[in-house]
């Protein structure tokens, strides 16, 4: 993802082995996985990204259940997330 401007992705293109790993891919600054006891065959997931000409990332991501831990992000990233269904846990060592 490095031209600007927009970009659709979509795992439901791939072979349901790889889904997950590619989606994985596509967070650098996140580790994910799937909650405990849920199967990474078949994830399903879509993105919406845009990449201005000054760097700023934005993306609209719908996805199948995920566990996200931020320890690989860095001072200039902030995420704004709206949970439009199931529940998020935040933890922060403040």
């Amino acid at each position: 993802m490095t031209d600007n401007g927009f970009v659709q992705l979509s795992t439901r293109r791939l072979p349901v082995k790889k889904r997950f790993d590619y989606w994985r891919s596509l967070h650098n600054l996140i580790d994910i996985d799937v909650p405990k006891g849920a199967c990474r065959t078949g994830f399903r997931a879509d993105l919406l990204h845009y990449l201005s000409a000054d760097g700023t990332r934005l993306g609209h991501a719908s996805n199948d259940d995920t566990v996200g831990r931020f320890s690989n992000a860095n001072e200039d990233f902030f995420l704004f997330s709206v949970t439009m269904s199931g529940s998020v846990e935040l933890t922060t060592k403040c």
